[in-house]
């Protein structure tokens, strides 16, 4: 609840379309995964990743822990496929944006 409150006054001060609003968008999602809250989870994950994409079409660091966390959040769901499928993505995002 602090945490959906937190990401309304971020909206708000920083506009919809910014990189800390993409690191609370991943908060929120984490929160609603420890909770068990999968569909919110997700749908929390993949808004910030289209966001970052959005700002950030080069690559960045974010983009890879959005895709990590979703990965967490289809393997909770047993989509252990699509879990490998992001958890790849974001291991070649950190290889292009952190290094080796």
């Amino acid at each position: 609840a602090m945490e959906e409150k937190a990401l309304g006054i971020k909206r708000r001060a920083l506009g919809s379309e910014h990189e800390r609003v993409c690191t609370c968008l991943l908060n929120v999602g984490m929160s609603y995964l420890v909770q068990g809250n999968l569909e919110e989870a997700l749908a929390r994950l993949e808004e910030g990743l289209g966001m970052m994409r959005r700002i950030h079409p080069e690559k960045h660091s974010l983009e890879g822990m959005l895709l990590q966390s979703i990965g967490c959040v289809y393997r909770r769901q047993c989509k252990f496929e699509e879990a490998l499928m992001m958890h790849s993505k974001a291991i070649r995002i950190y290889r292009k944006t952190v290094g080796p």
